[in-house]
């Protein structure tokens, strides 16, 4: 070890700052590797200093790569040089003008959030992440909403409702399906940090609200599958928040929405009981199925198959 820190770290340093921007991108992508050969006294000495120069880089892609691996670093830092060193080149590479270094930022949040924990709600890098929460790349949105469970988890509840939720609530109408796909997948991951009831009281109001704020196919069908990923709250909670909504897009005039409507019944079918199987959502499916859409009548009829509904 003793060799590795007066040699090898040194060395791989300079390749950091060398003259060949393809051997920068490349040593930046190893940062974590060097750092498991090194301890925090090292690193500080003979990698940050280069680092940050790198923060700079005329290169696109030392910076994008420099982006993805900077808060690995974290753990072997630890909090006080966390905050001392990285949190200032993060800071930075979110003001890039490239909007691929600044998501690098926010997707790889997680080292350096699990070693700030509660105190990354003070820190200069999460006020910066959350004025990109309109930023006009969508791709940015996106890693924001993506990382909303690595926040909350360190951040709580309360300040997912007043800092988090107001982005969330806009993502659930973006223009952009991959950033409403987001707003869903998260849904079960919140209701898992927080629970069921904080999801029923929060998350299940902004999902019937969809309508109210924006009403049109695309939205009307985030609705529906919003109500597939709260099927995570079980059957009983489903069927009586939820299911009357799934209900009245089931003869919804656009064809996508209706089919839709048939994979989510087939969603609440997995976890409903079997009266209200049978009393509510067959009747519907059973309708749907002499729909004159191929794709209503094939989901409805896969719904139908379900539990042998």
């Amino acid at each position: 070890m003793d060799v590795t820190k007066k040699s090898l770290v040194p060395l791989f340093s300079k390749l950091l700052s060398d003259s060949e921007p393809e051997v920068r991108s490349e040593a930046v992508l190893v940062i974590p590797d060097a750092a498991s050969m090194a301890d925090a006294a090292s690193i500080t000495k003979d990698m940050l200093p280069v680092l940050k120069e790198n923060v700079f880089d005329a290169n696109l892609t030392v910076k994008i790569n420099l982006a993805s691996k900077l808060g690995k670093l974290a753990p072997v830092l630890g909090k006080d040089k966390t905050v001392q060193f990285l949190l200032p080149m993060l800071v930075d590479l979110l003001k890039d003008d490239n909007f691929e270094v600044r998501q690098s930022v926010v997707m790889n949040l997680a080292p350096v959030a699990d070693i700030l924990g509660a105190d990354l709600a003070a820190s200069p890098l999460l006020a910066a992440i959350l004025e990109h929460a309109d930023d006009k790349m969508w791709r940015v949105r996106l890693a924001i909403i993506l990382n909303m469970p690595v926040m909350a988890k360190h951040l709580g509840k309360e300040f997912f409702d007043s800092q988090l939720k107001p982005i969330f609530n806009v993502g659930l109408i973006d223009p952009i399906y991959s950033i409403r796909q987001a707003c869903i997948t998260i849904i079960k991951d919140m209701s898992d940090i927080f629970g069921p009831d904080w999801t029923v009281q929060h998350l299940v109001p902004a999902v019937k609200a969809i309508p109210d704020r924006k009403n049109n196919a695309l939205t009307r069908c985030t609705v529906l599958q919003a109500i597939s990923a709260l099927t995570c709250l079980g059957g009983a909670v489903c069927c009586d928040l939820m299911l009357p909504i799934a209900t009245r897009y089931c003869d919804d005039p656009v064809a996508n929405v209706r089919f839709e409507a048939a994979r989510t019944m087939q969603a609440i079918i997995k976890v409903a009981d079997a009266s209200v199987v049978k009393s509510q959502i067959v009747p519907l499916l059973t309708k749907m199925s002499s729909d004159t859409d191929k794709d209503v009548l094939f989901y409805s009829s896969q719904a139908l198959k379900e539990k042998g509904a």
